[in-house]
């Protein structure tokens, strides 16, 4: 499924959001569009298990952040989760900087956000 040109795929009871190349640089501009269709895909997806597959972002604004977390907080209500993965350069920079580890899962690849994710 490809909508708001963010790719949605399912693999082992996850959901990956595979952000599209206009969303390299999600900066506020940009964010809206992407905001609405994450919190959209928050409030369906059965299992409630969704991976960031950050691989064609180079940066993002803090309100990225900010989107990221009212998603896991949606997710979370259902007894969900989210990760991240593929995250490079100033991005995964900003993750680490940021703690949200603590919070979240950060992997190099998909296949490790969806085995974390999966129980696999």
């Amino acid at each position: 499924m490809k909508q708001s040109d963010i790719e949605v795929l399912e693999v082992d009871g996850v959901t990956i959001a595979v952000l599209g190349i206009e969303y390299d640089n999600l900066d506020e501009e940009h964010l809206t569009a992407a905001s609405d269709r994450l919190l959209s895909l928050a409030k369906t997806i059965d299992p409630p298990k969704l991976v960031f597959d950050l691989s064609r972002t180079r940066f993002f604004a803090s309100g990225f952040l900010g989107v990221v977390f009212r998603v896991w907080n949606r997710l979370s209500q259902r007894g969900g989760t989210i990760a991240m993965c593929c995250a490079s350069g100033v991005c995964v920079d900003v993750l680490r900087v940021t703690n949200v580890e603590k919070l979240w899962g950060i992997y190099e690849t998909q296949q490790e956000a969806i085995e974390a994710l999966s129980g696999k």
